[in-house]
């Protein structure tokens, strides 16, 4: 289903995708911020116990939900913690309701940040982008708008055709964020250096936060590993796909595909990944991905090469990146059953008619 869409439609259509990839991370922001505004208010309450909370500089809302500014200190810190959770909580789903929003401002279609954030089935076009881009690039805007289309189609295609292949991607994000380390003292620099009773001037000193440390744990660098693969042998189809439909028909095909390639080095799905979950995407292994891809079709044509998509099992994985012959010779010639797997394969067939 062919659509045309604004920035802000964008933007409601892929929110609770984004939200849901980036819980994760948001919990993880959420337990480190909540403990740097705890910390800070044990600084300034130390020592005493009759206190007009207004003198902490604590919101009036703040205020209001720990029963107000004549509050016990001693009660005070015992409610803290949900209404910092609350707090904090907030703050980070701003922060990525601006993300999203910027990222709408660069996207060109629904589906170009390699996740799908969309419906199943909608190929979604940002009509004022693709003319930026077709004015940047000097080349026709109808042939931009097509090659665009038929790039959107293909990875609505697969998304949809391979039913497994989204939620393996998300995992992969949402293992990431599981494992990410939040830098607090980043997050206790930017809580000290405002005014609490300013929310506004908090949560931009939120934003403007380096929030995830620099170096990845082993979990992090496993699903890196497995993100990447996955991103790369995902567009690097699409790319093989697309240059075949368009080639044909658009003059400029071979200019729109080197454009399409340069817009993933720092494009619209680098700064998605680098912004909500602090994670690098490169797209050093794309090249290898299309190889792979055109190896299998010249060895056995579009059925060989789409079905290793069938199962997770039969997909290339970061291993297959380095050595795609192998892998084409693999599923190619893949080896006979032995006894055992014959004698298992008789096993369960039996289990299946008695059932």
């Amino acid at each position: 289903q062919g659509q045309a869409w604004s920035r802000a439609e964008w933007v409601e259509a892929t929110m609770p995708a984004w939200f849901r990839l980036v819980e994760p991370v948001a919990e993880g922001v959420t337990g480190a911020a909540k403990s740097a505004m705890k910390a800070q208010l044990d600084r300034l309450a130390e020592g005493t116990e009759n206190l007009d909370l207004r003198a902490l500089g604590l919101p009036e809302s703040l205020l209001a939900q720990l029963g107000g500014a004549d509050t016990p200190l001693s009660a005070l810190l015992g409610q803290v913690t949900p209404a910092m959770e609350q707090m904090s909580s907030g703050m980070f789903a701003a922060q990525l309701g601006q993300g999203v929003g910027a990222l709408a401002a660069d996207v060109v279609s629904g589906t170009e940040v390699g996740l799908p954030v969309t419906d199943p089935g909608i190929v979604a076009l940002m009509p004022a982008q693709v003319a930026q881009v077709a004015a940047d690039l000097g080349i026709d805007e109808a042939q931009v708008r097509l090659y665009l289309a038929v790039r959107e189609a293909a990875r609505v295609r697969l998304f949809t055709g391979v039913p497994w292949l989204g939620p393996q991607i998300e995992a992969a994000v949402r293992d990431y964020g599981r494992h990410v380390t939040i830098d607090v003292s980043a997050i206790e620099a930017a809580i000290g250096s405002v005014d609490m009773s300013d929310p506004a001037a908090l949560n931009e000193a939120m934003s403007q936060a380096q929030l995830f440390a620099a170096t990845p744990t082993p979990q992090q660098q496993s699903a890196l590993d497995r993100l990447g693969a996955t991103l790369a042998l995902v567009e690097g189809w699409v790319d093989l796909v697309t240059a075949a439909a368009v080639a044909p028909h658009l003059p400029q095909a071979a200019a729109l595909g080197e454009a399409a390639r340069r817009r993933r080095v720092g494009g619209p799905a680098q700064k998605a990944f680098a912004g909500f979950v602090g994670l690098d995407v490169e797209p050093r292994r794309l090249r290898d991905a299309t190889n792979l891809w055109a190896a299998l079709f010249d060895r056995g044509g579009m059925p060989l090469r789409d079905a290793s998509w069938d199962h997770p099992d039969l997909a290339p994985t970061a291993d297959d990146l380095d050595d795609p012959l192998g892998y084409v010779d693999r599923r190619a010639a893949p080896p006979q059953p032995d006894a055992m797997d014959l004698e298992l394969d008789r096993l369960l067939s039996e289990a299946d008619g008695d059932a």
